[in-house]
């Protein structure tokens, strides 16, 4: 692959379950996936989105996994959480401070 790829929020879901995320390398990724989100950016990147999910299910008075995902990316964006690639004229403001 010669760009970066996203990780869906819905692969911190466990299955058949309720309220609960798993930001660690035990999420739910597939093997190929696993081996480049194993980096600690990225572990670090996935706890602030489930820190910041945990934080709007809670603000909304929903379960995690019905919260809204377009709210997620916004609040995330706000927090400077680099989630595009490449990257936007804001965050290369932002790396530079």
């Amino acid at each position: 692959m010669k760009a970066p790829y996203g990780i869906p929020f819905r692969c911190l879901i466990p299955q058949d379950s309720k309220n609960l995320l798993i930001a660690s390398r035990a999420a739910s990724f597939s093997s190929i996936a696993a081996s480049s989100c194993r980096l600690s950016r990225t572990m670090m990147q996935l706890g602030q989105a489930a820190g910041t999910a945990c934080f709007i299910a809670l603000n909304n008075n929903k379960f995690i996994e019905d919260i809204d995902h377009a709210e997620l990316l916004e609040s995330l964006r706000k927090q400077n959480v680099e989630l595009a690639w490449p990257r936007s004229e804001d965050m290369r403001e932002y790396l530079k401070k």
